[in-house]
């Protein structure tokens, strides 16, 4: 077995960043939250390469780990298949899938890649009609050694990292001094109190208020001094906000979930594909740096909120 045991959303996470600093905006990741990532990690559409990341969980032994492994390439070439709308859409109108790959820590039974190649004849022949697919459509299995020279310079990077600079905000300073505007009060206080079980608790209305102007006035601080330090950086965090908020309006109308359940579970998109992105930037900076957006997006967002239910 492999040299480290991986928890699936690690290896998942490593993976994403991996890919991103091999590829860099070449790479499209897919989230998973919402309807699953329909059977593509990562699409990389000048290759025609799509990518699924699995570690199996706690598997005894090298049989059953080839089984779950097997197991996976057929459950997730069979999405590809059994919804070729959806994966068009995924990779694109004109765009082809040529080789879908496995990235698992480790494969130890030739038998697996006997199965790939079994299985590519089987999506060839079901996909035939289906755009998505190419002609010369196949299954590799890799580690992350496929990857070598984006693994170092990840190893590389752990050592020199970018860390928050600005000290927590007092936002009842701020306000005692007039540094912040009224309406921002008055806007978090009714978009949070369009939560029915948020506005019958004034104290924890009142707390999300300031911790949301606290994240807001502290990441605009991070975010100005890397414009000031580092303009390539702050692009690419603008880059990742763009594209995680982007469909966010869609979610929160086709969610049964609170919006502030679905705006949570976008913050913690934003906090992984900017660490994926950036992987020199540290932890703390890149969880600050989402706050922020969340922050900015429940201040300047026109959406109307309709009272939840109790």
């Amino acid at each position: 077995m492999g040299e480290r045991d991986w928890d699936p959303n690690e290896w998942q996470a490593h993976c994403t960043e991996l890919l991103t600093v091999h590829y860099g905006v070449r790479v499209q990741v897919f989230p998973d939250r919402v309807n699953g990532d329909g059977g593509l990690e990562a699409y990389v559409a000048d290759e025609g390469t799509a990518f699924q990341c699995y570690a199996p969980e706690s598997p005894f032994g090298v049989a059953d780990q080839t089984a779950k492994q097997r197991e996976k390439i057929r459950a997730d070439t069979k999405k590809l298949v059994d919804k070729p709308e959806q994966t068009q859409g995924l990779i694109g109108e004109t765009n082809q899938i040529r080789e879908w790959v496995l990235l698992t820590p480790t494969f130890e039974d030739k038998a697996l890649v006997a199965y790939a190649g079994t299985r590519s004849v089987k999506v060839r022949q079901d996909a035939a009609h289906h755009t998505w697919c190419s002609p010369d459509f196949r299954i590799s299995i890799h580690d992350e050694s496929l990857f070598a020279v984006a693994r170092a310079k990840l190893l590389g990077a752990q050592a020199n990292l970018v860390l928050p600079v600005s000290a927590p905000v007092d936002v009842s300073v701020m306000r005692a001094s007039g540094e912040v505007e009224r309406t921002l009060d008055d806007t978090l206080q009714m978009k949070f109190g369009a939560d029915r079980s948020v506005a019958t608790r004034p104290q924890l209305l009142a707390q999300y208020r300031d911790e949301t102007l606290a994240d807001y006035f502290r990441g605009k601080i991070e975010m100005a001094r890397l414009l000031r330090e580092a303009g390539s950086v702050h692009q690419s965090v603008v880059e990742c906000a763009e594209f995680v908020f982007s469909g966010l309006a869609s979610s929160i109308a086709e969610s049964d979930d609170r919006p502030l359940i679905v705006v949570k579970s976008i913050r913690e998109q934003l906090t992984a594909l900017i660490a994926a992105r950036l992987p020199h930037l540290g932890s703390d900076l890149c969880a600050r740096l989402a706050r922020f957006y969340v922050a900015s997006w429940w201040i300047e967002c026109p959406l109307q909120f309709e009272v939840a239910d109790a």
